[in-house]
């Protein structure tokens, strides 16, 4: 990867700011676009000279090719996109508002296809580019109150499919990245939020919770080379959650 350009949507935390600082430490090239500048610039500034970053949200679905002419106008051409951006949504359907279901898949689901429309064009990317998404399990194993969120993931899989055969002639590839609960913030703040929500966690998810840095590790081998001949997949990190 090294000297490799690589777009990370929503790198101001959690699994996009775990790729973000891997990619970096094995000679990438980072433009990271997210909705909280001051933590973009916590990683430019750890190495200034090969991290470019874009304030952006993508709930703005009118403008997202502004990001794409930043990037060209930085004489960037790209080999790799990671989207990491996701709204989490958790709520009965009963109490669910239209407003809900629409901010969830704007970015889910509308700002990932936007994002994949741009990326394949060959004046912005690379012959032999990769696209990685981040899905969930939650798409395959439903959950109660997670209807919206679990339905916005199940779309980006059934996208990343259809992605894949649509760019196979230009050699980029499309897969996606599926993880049961990972260690970060948001699961932290469940902790706090649910009371003996780790116990129940662990009856349905026997492994236990996934480090950050193994979602990050099957990240790059699907930006690399040594993933070369896959393409259109949707890859689960269960934990055991589907056994």
């Amino acid at each position: 990867m090294q000297g490799k350009n690589i777009l990370i949507v929503g790198a101001s935390q959690g699994i996009g700011r775990g790729v973000a600082e891997f990619l970096l430490s094995v000679g990438a090239n980072v433009i990271l676009v997210a909705r909280q500048k001051e933590k973009l610039q916590e990683i430019q500034y750890k190495c200034p000279d090969r991290v470019w970053i874009y304030q952006y949200d993508l709930n703005d679905l009118d403008h997202i090719e502004d990001i794409f002419l930043f990037i060209k106008k930085n004489d960037l051409k790209l080999d790799g996109m990671v989207y990491c951006a996701g709204e989490v949504y958790n709520c009965p359907i009963k109490l669910v508002s239209p407003k809900s279901v629409v901010n969830t898949y704007s970015v889910n689901v509308f700002g990932y296809a936007q994002m994949v429309r741009f990326f394949g064009l060959k004046k912005y990317s690379n012959v032999s580019s990769s696209i990685v998404a981040i899905s969930s399990m939650a798409a395959t194993k439903c959950e109660k109150s997670m209807s919206v969120y679990a339905s916005s993931k199940a779309a980006m899989n059934a996208m990343t499919s259809t992605f894949a055969k649509e760019f196979v002639s230009k050699k980029i590839r499309v897969n996606a990245v599926a993880p049961a609960t990972v260690d970060t913030s948001m699961y932290e703040q469940t902790l706090l939020n649910i009371e003996n929500y780790e116990e129940y966690l662990l009856k349905n998810q026997p492994l236990g919770v996934i480090p950050v840095q193994q979602v990050v590790n099957l990240v790059y081998f699907l930006l690399s080379p040594q993933s070369e001949y896959i393409t259109g997949t949707v890859i689960p990190i269960s934990a055991g959650m589907d056994i």
